[in-house]
């Protein structure tokens, strides 16, 4: 069992990664910010803070090869993360 302190105003949600070796946390719709953590290890592995007006992020989904994040927004529209080059 481990335990992570994660740099959230309000977790929103968490949502395991397939293969299971990372986990996606969100923050609040307002702070709409992305956080991606290794469960071995602890460590935050990438974060994304997109500049957003309004409600944010509404739901996560990871493609299967894990390098593109579809976050669903609460106005409708899709943003599309590539955490290859971040």
């Amino acid at each position: 069992m481990n335990s992570l302190d994660v740099d959230t105003a309000d977790l929103q949600d968490i949502k395991w990664s397939n293969g299971d070796s990372t986990i996606l946390i969100w923050d609040t719709p307002i702070e709409s910010r992305i956080f991606i953590y290794s469960v071995a290890t602890g460590d935050l592995l990438y974060k994304f803070e997109p500049e957003i007006i309004g409600l944010g992020i509404k739901t996560l989904t990871v493609s299967p090869n894990k390098y593109l994040i579809a976050a669903g927004m609460f106005d409708g529209s899709i943003i599309l993360y590539n955490n290859l080059t971040n």
